[in-house]
């Protein structure tokens, strides 16, 4: 038994062996099939299944910690309604709210934080019912609003009637004002439907200084707007201003000198330079007199 000489195969990228039944030293050249590589379907199977199931296992767990984050969130909202049951308004459920408005019927007008739809309670008082758009926060702006609202009482301040957390839903219940707000009769004295007359201004302009004053002083704890401007001063039958809106108030220590603050809040035009930007002072309650200036401006 002999080794067949392979160089003229190898030189062809071939292989070789005897011929069969070769008696005369032939050889064959042939080119190797490369090997497959068998992978069971069972593995196949297995890899694909543990795949989807990974896939579904992650979308689940992620499902629980949206909801469970709801939840909590409810929770907090609820936690904080239960705490402040001694001196809250009314509460509503989002049926309540339905029936007040009529369905909705009648939209007064919508803002960055919601629209506002007329209604009526059950003793004929006309009511403002603010739907607030985002459910999806920490309702921090709206345990603010209530928990401010809810305990203070000036001629000059916006009463809440009644609030609305019903699942998602989040809703204010305020006095109807049909003059509207500030905003629709700053109109230059040329514009004699809308000017008020500088007698009327004036009553408007003391009006909201003293609401101003007994937010800062007149209250157990003082209370910074930090959004004063035409859009959040209503006016009722009589033009006496009524201050509203108070998402982004802050309730302050007895000195109201100076307040922490971690982000600039208010509305452009109206909001003072410290609390645009720490570069121009410490901010504090004269925030407000800043934002009432330029209002008196207009």
């Amino acid at each position: 038994w002999s080794k067949p000489n392979c160089a003229e195969c190898k030189r062809k990228g071939k292989r070789c062996t005897w011929k069969t039944n070769n008696s005369t030293g032939d050889i064959d050249c042939f080119k190797c099939k490369p090997k497959r590589i068998h992978v069971p379907k069972s593995f196949i199977f297995a890899s694909t299944g543990s795949i989807l199931l990974g896939m579904v296992v992650i979308a689940v767990f992620m499902s629980i910690l949206y909801f469970r984050k709801k939840q909590e969130d409810q929770a907090r909202v609820d936690k904080f309604l239960e705490d402040y049951r001694a001196e809250k308004p009314a509460r509503f459920t989002y049926a309540d709210l339905k029936r007040i408005t009529n369905g909705f019927k009648e939209k007064l007008g919508e803002g960055a934080h919601g629209a506002v739809f007329r209604g009526k309670l059950s003793s004929e008082i006309p009511v403002a019912v603010k739907i607030l758009n985002n459910t999806e926060g920490e309702g921090n702006e709206f345990i603010n609003e209530v928990g401010i609202m809810g305990k203070i009482h000036h001629i000059n301040v916006v009463r809440l009637l009644g609030f609305c957390a019903d699942g998602p839903h989040r809703a204010l219940a305020y006095n109807f004002f049909p003059n509207g707000s500030l905003q629709s009769f700053i109109f230059p004295p040329e514009d004699k439907d809308h000017f008020l007359g500088w007698e009327k201004l004036q009553h408007v302009a003391l009006g909201i200084a003293k609401g101003i004053e007994y937010l800062h002083q007149g209250c157990n704890q003082p209370i910074i707007h930090f959004d004063i401007n035409p859009h959040n001063v209503l006016l009722d039958h009589n033009f006496t201003p009524k201050i509203s809106d108070f998402g982004l108030a802050k309730l302050c220590s007895k000195n109201p000198s100076l307040v922490s603050m971690t982000a600039a809040r208010g509305t452009l035009g109206y909001i003072a330079p410290e609390v645009f930007s720490r570069n121009f002072g410490n901010v504090s309650y004269k925030s407000d007199i800043y934002s009432y200036g330029m209002e008196c401006c207009c």
